[in-house]
């Protein structure tokens, strides 16, 4: 499903932004991911991959279960992060399951370039004008970093 298609006046799910990815964990054929689908199927998710159906996948490789240009977009962003990086952001996506979004957004939010200027500005300024713009939680964190 693309991302444009559901922006009209839509509250945007989870199911809506996030693809269906697979983290192989062990070197395995394209063919024996999709072990079950149609042919017609296979061949689709094999070309959004970028594989041929007997192609041997390595470990660690990102493996889009969607074929919608979002997915195949995260896909190849992933795909291009260091083998040891996506083996962590496996496990986090394994430990989290579908909160993994929700926790990407929340370390996008506040630990983020422009917000962590913002925090590091305010770290050692005590009560100026910047730290009581924070809101809570950045507050807590100068505090934490300030101790």
């Amino acid at each position: 499903m693309a991302l444009m298609h559901n922006c009209q006046n839509k509250h945007l799910t989870r199911e809506d932004i996030v693809p269906e990815l697979l983290f192989l964990k062990e070197p395995v054929k394209a063919s024996d991911v999709l072990h079950g689908l149609s042919s017609d199927d296979t061949q689709q998710l094999c070309t959004a991959n970028q594989v041929m159906p007997g192609t041997s996948l390595p470990r660690s490789t990102v493996f889009s279960l969607e074929s919608d240009s979002l997915s195949v977009s995260v896909r190849n962003q992933l795909n291009r992060v260091a083998p040891a990086e996506r083996q962590c952001i496996a496990g986090v996506a394994e430990a989290c399951g579908d909160e993994t979004a929700v926790l990407a957004a929340f370390l996008d939010r506040y630990f983020g370039d422009e917000n962590m200027a913002k925090l590091n500005a305010a770290i050692g300024a005590g009560a100026t004008g910047a730290f009581e713009r924070l809101n809570n939680f950045e507050k807590a964190v100068v505090t934490y970093q300030n101790h």
